[in-house]
């Protein structure tokens, strides 16, 4: 793949790359919220035109003085009557700068990142004449609306978008509003004409535009169902025939090798500030023991100054969001701005215009992919990355032997323990940059509370004098549900003073679901599905021991935060576990196979629950042991201390073979997504010979032609 930029392409600061339009018309002071998102807004390089549309309000006209004196950004168009809000949306068009043009409302707000957003999709994809995206409903009626242009045919029927969009400048040299519809609907009468003109969209699934609710309807036409029902018949039959029930096909582009994919040329200004500003490439933000650990060290690394943008690559729900905003707005799913093929034009990009001092990689795949295109394009970026634990079943080894193989390209890699270390090294990691990190966990706040134990425990109908027992986790193979259930049938034999909590969701759910009912488990397991992590923690205050079988870990977060809450530990000995578990906070078994390890799990369960008192003793000693050597400020100084003084490393300019043969199999998988031809591997090339000669020998081209561009130089 090969990517055209003009590296030193010097922008006009003063020329706008999006002209803003807001129609106003005797709006109260609610208008200065949608000017605080507007003016905070990540793409900086706008321009604000606000279109009074003949207000009488006093109020209306000091709130908009005292925004142009705010900003030099935003200027105030005059209409002498109220003409309508589609006349005063073409008046903004009329006075607009910039070849990207955004409408909203004065009264509704936008994500700090939509601009941006919207930009990046419109620039690398000449076929979109609009951009929007999902919608929020906020105010007297709270909704979720993830309507938009993937409905099209739909839009005969009803209006499936909103007014809040970016759109071509010059898609308004054939499509305007029309200025008759001062009732409303007059932007389902602009989309419909757009489409029979060919112009259509792409709406972000993201919930970038918040709709007020409380200010009373803006079109009297939604006033009565019946003349909604006359819009709608009017515009079919306007319509319809022109459209011939086909609307514009437009999708983002598919990748074939040899393709020349741009880089985007154009940067506007970003609110990036002076400072330490860090890039983080995540895999997804998802309930998980990783995206924990990456929340507490963001916030702590934030807490130290440092501004931090975040990247997903992988195409997901990120049930997390919510928490990483807490920390950051300034957070982009590549997935949802674009193919695969124009994922390194959006990083270059946004690297290039937050200009950080450091990237961070933590179980991205793709983000191990793209590294010798990053280093090729910002050699003086240091790069770090953060291992959490192997997966001999997943590509060999999993992330540690993708960080191995890229290791050229990796500055400094931390790994969560010494035995993740000496696996790392086993896959030819360089000693002197892979580092231990060990996770921690924040001691202060996680602690045993009294309180939650007896109100929870009276919740559960649990007495004092029976054992709990915690299981949390992602309901996953790596966690072994089956060891789990097994373990407490046997218990359930031979003992009645324990009860299991079992928390969470995930594929193998159905596996706990159908051991309750087979197994008669009712009476001993209380199974919730997966809750938000104070609720875990407050079922750790009513447990006494925490148990978790795994497969493989690093070390797993939650043994960090169960002994914090002075838990026993009863877990598998994986990974760096023993290295947090001592023989005095816990046990931790030797894995064998499932049907010994539940038998394993059993008898050293059994022997807690005929000793409370060695339970509470371990916990103690348990929770002592991350107050003195594991507590959370530790990780975050040592991480922040060694983001601070990463030095870039020498690394080999010739061709790394094995970097090489993994960035071969991600051209072969683009060529597979473009043409269907086959399924592959990394171990299959043989096969490939008898039945797809043709693809196979195109991909030794790819091969062959990576290695030559990365050696040159992108």
């Amino acid at each position: 793949m090969m990517y055209t930029s003009n590296k030193h392409a010097d922008n006009d600061i003063n020329k706008p790359f999006v002209s803003v339009i807001t129609p106003v018309f005797n709006l109260n002071d609610i208008i200065n919220k949608t000017a605080d998102c507007i003016i905070h807004q990540t793409l900086q390089q706008f321009e604000w035109i606000i279109v009074d549309d003949g207000s009488q309000s006093l109020e209306t006209k000091n709130i908009l003085d005292q925004l142009v004196q705010r900003d030099n950004r935003i200027q105030v168009i005059k209409h002498d009557s109220n003409l309508g809000l589609p006349a005063a949306r073409n008046t903004g068009v009329k006075h607009s700068q910039a070849n990207y043009v955004f409408f909203i409302d004065g009264d509704d707000l936008i994500d700090h990142t939509f601009l941006e957003k919207a930009f990046l999709v419109l620039v690398q994809n000449e076929n979109f004449a609009f951009v929007n995206s999902y919608v929020k409903g906020f105010g007297a009626q709270k909704y979720k609306w993830t309507g938009g242009f993937h409905e099209s045919e739909l839009f005969l029927k009803e209006n499936r978008n909103t007014s809040c969009f970016m759109a071509r400048r010059n898609v308004f040299d054939k499509v305007i509003f029309d200025e008759t519809m001062k009732d409303g609907c007059e932007d389902w009468d602009f989309w419909l004409n757009a489409a029979s003109k060919n112009f259509w969209g792409y709406t972000i699934p993201e919930f970038l535009f918040f709709y007020r609710r409380d200010t009373g309807n803006k079109w009297t036409t939604l006033n009565g169902k019946k003349s909604l029902a006359e819009i709608q018949k009017g515009l079919y039959e306007k319509y319809s025939t022109r459209l011939n029930r086909s609307f514009p096909r437009i999708s983002f582009p598919r990748y074939s090798f040899g393709d020349e994919m741009p880089l985007i040329k154009e940067k506007p200004v970003t609110n990036n500030k002076p400072g330490k500003h860090l890039i983080c490439i995540f895999p997804w933000l998802q309930v998980g023991g990783a995206d924990q650990f990456n929340i507490n060290l963001l916030l702590g690394l934030k807490n130290k100054g440092w501004q931090i943008t975040i990247i997903t690559t992988l195409k997901d729900e990120h049930n997390w969001e919510d928490k990483f905003r807490t920390i950051t707005p300034d957070i982009f799913h590549i997935a949802n701005l674009g193919s695969s093929s124009q994922y390194p034009a959006i990083l270059e990009y946004l690297v290039a215009t937050r200009n950080p001092q450091l990237i961070f990689l933590s179980h991205s795949m793709y983000g191990y992919y793209i590294l010798p295109f990053l280093k090729t394009r910002f050699p003086n970026l240091p790069i770090a990355d953060f291992l959490h634990c192997d997966d001999k079943n997943w590509f060999n080894g999993g992330y540690p032997r993708f960080s191995a193989k890229f290791a050229s390209y990796i500055d400094q890699t931390f790994v969560t323990s010494n035995a993740l270390r000496q696996i790392s090294l086993s896959f030819g990691s360089q000693p002197e940059k892979t580092h231990v990190c060990y996770i921690n966990v924040d001691t202060n706040s996680i602690k045993r509370n009294l309180q939650n134990r007896a109100i929870k425990r009276k919740e559960l109908g649990i007495d004092d004098d029976v054992l709990v027992i915690l299981y949390a986790a992602r309901l996953t193979e790596q966690k072994q549900p089956k060891v789990l259930v097994q373990t407490i049938y046997k218990l359930q034999q031979n003992f009645t003073n324990f009860h299991f909590i079992i928390i969470g969701d995930g594929p193998e759910k159905h596996i706990i679901e159908s051991a309750i009912n087979d197994k008669r488990l009712a009476g001993k397991v209380t199974f919730l599905k997966s809750q938000p992590h104070y609720v875990v923690m407050e079922y750790m205050d009513a447990s006494d021991i925490f148990f978790l079988p795994s497969l493989y870990e690093g070390i797993a977060l939650t043994f960090f935060e169960a002994m914090a809450k002075n838990l026993a530990i009863v877990g598998a000995d994986v990974g760096g576990q023993s290295e947090l578990v001592l023989n005095d906070c816990g046990v931790l078994v030797p894995q064998q196979n499932p049907e010994m390890d539940s038998n394993n799990y059993y008898k050293e369960i059994a022997k807690l629950l005929s000793n409370y008192g060695l339970v509470k003793e371990m916990g103690e000693n348990a929770r002592k042991r991350v107050v003195d050597y594991f507590d959370i400020e530790l990780m975050v100084n040592q991480v922040d201390e060694c983001f601070k003084n990463i030095s870039v490393q020498e690394h080999n300019k010739e061709a790394n073979e094995s970097a090489y043969l993994l960035l071969l199999n991600r051209v072969m998988k683009l060529e597979e997504e473009r043409h269907e031809l086959l399924e592959l591997s990394n171990s299959k090339f043989g096969r490939l010979f008898s039945k797809y000669k043709k693809p196979y020998q195109k991909a030794k081209q790819a091969y062959h032609k990576v290695k030559d561009i990365l050696k040159k130089g992108i």
